[in-house]
């Protein structure tokens, strides 16, 4: 399940907020911060080491976290982080052996001077 989801900012009110899914384009204002989820395991095991690629904007900052529900599970190696100048930003990580198994969500977000926008994945943990 891919969503992605757009948060258009002027000062410091928000203008407007939608979610999209696959293959929904955004809406033409809040295209002007690029980024997306480029690689990421759809399952991954707990105690392994696992990858997280994004790409965005080079002035963006970048910022990953894992959820289930509504739930924010803290990961030590998911900290800001800004794009290399080919626009790419990784994060590898390991997989915390205390984790239930089950579905969760990784949400990326990158924030640029013109506001915010989120992309999520969802992946399984065994």
């Amino acid at each position: 399940m891919r969503r992605r989801m757009f948060l258009l900012v002027a000062g410091a009110s928000a203008l407007s907020a939608c979610q999209l899914g696959l293959g929904e384009a955004p809406p033409e204002e809040a295209q002007f911060i690029p980024l997306r989820i480029l690689e990421y395991s759809e399952i991954v095991h707990r105690g392994q080491v696992a990858v997280l690629l994004a790409g965005s904007k080079p002035e963006s900052e970048v910022t990953p976290v894992l959820m289930r529900g509504e739930e924010t599970i803290a990961i030590e190696e998911f900290t800001p982080k800004q794009p290399e100048e080919n626009g790419f930003v990784r994060w590898t990580w390991t997989v915390p052996e205390s984790l239930e198994p089950g579905m969760y969500i990784v949400e990326v977000t990158a924030v640029a001077e013109e506001g915010q926008i989120s992309w999520s994945e969802e992946f399984e943990i065994r």
